[in-house]
């Protein structure tokens, strides 16, 4: 029988689990992975893209298999202008064997911040900003023990609310379809403007973390695929209210894309989205937090 664990929560920070520095954004990630495979030995490897390069899209790919079926793979990328990031990892090996191992995990990172522009005027809920966004994804595995297993942790975060997603599996499967909202107000409630305000600096982010992998004695697999993304979907403002963002190019979008196979990586890292729709819309539900 199938062994579940969904984690889903909103927390309210005084800090956020973010680096948080004025004007600075980026789109970050990593890959790793590690296999063994008894007389032939073990092999390892990692890709990294640093916050510091200030990039506004990343894409990272690793893959790597012995002859007699031990195989991973690890995909990440993020993507500021349509404000998602897609992971994908796999591990398996099928025959069981105490010197046999594999393991894969593919991270993804959005930061970047926004100023808000108040037009004068009254407002009674404080400016409040409800910025939205959708996780879609699956984990599955077929292993024996509680080594083998697919794993996935995400955020989400505005001015200090942090929306957190945590789901693994054992020895079965798990669909992810999960909407979420974050919320914060920009000014005290009941304030009125009689000159334009801006609010700078607001921290907007998001993480996903995906990871696969299959022990030793254990002949199988294990795979997170969050292809089909998680994505910022809008950022809704009360009337008199506009912003901007440092990267220029920040724009949720409501829109789903997809990982594609490896025949087509070339094709995705250069940020064309194609790919396998998957059938992720199964369950949908809304989480909201306000502060």
């Amino acid at each position: 029988m199938a062994t579940r664990r969904v984690l889903l929560s909103l927390v309210l920070l005084s800090v956020v689990s973010l680096e948080l520095h004025a004007g600075v954004f980026y789109a970050s990630g990593a890959v790793s992975y590690g296999l063994a495979d008894g007389g032939l030995g073990a092999r390892n490897g990692s890709q990294s893209i640093d916050p510091n390069q200030g990039l506004t899209q990343m894409g990272l790919s690793l893959s790597d298999s012995f002859p007699d079926g031990n195989r991973v793979d690890s995909r990440a990328f993020a993507n500021l202008a349509g404000g998602l990031i897609q992971t994908y990892t796999h591990a398996e090996y099928l025959d069981p064997s105490p010197f046999f191992f594999s393991n894969a995990l593919a991270q993804g990172r959005l930061y970047d911040t926004l100023t808000f522009t108040l037009a004068p005027g009254y407002y009674p809920d404080g400016a409040r900003v409800y910025v939205s966004g959708h996780i879609d994804g699956w984990l599955t595995d077929n292993g024996n023990s509680s080594g083998t297993r697919a794993e996935m942790d995400m955020y989400a975060t505005f001015k200090g609310v942090e929306f957190l997603l945590s789901a693994d599996t054992l020895s079965g499967s798990l669909l992810i379809d999960q909407d979420f909202v974050v919320s914060n107000r920009l000014i005290t409630p009941g304030s009125t403007l009689t000159d334009t305000l801006q609010v700078q600096n607001v921290v907007i982010g998001s993480g996903l973390t995906t990871r696969a992998q299959v022990a030793p004695n254990d002949g199988a697999y294990a795979t997170a695929n969050f292809g089909a993304t998680a994505r910022f979907t809008a950022v809704r403002t009360p009337a008199g209210v506009t912003w901007t963002s440092a990267s220029g190019v920040f724009a949720p979008s409501a829109e789903p894309a997809v990982i594609p196979e490896p025949s087509s990586l070339a094709v995705w890292l250069c940020a064309v989205a194609s790919g396998i729709v998957l059938p992720l819309r199964r369950r949908q539900s809304r989480v909201a937090a306000h502060r």
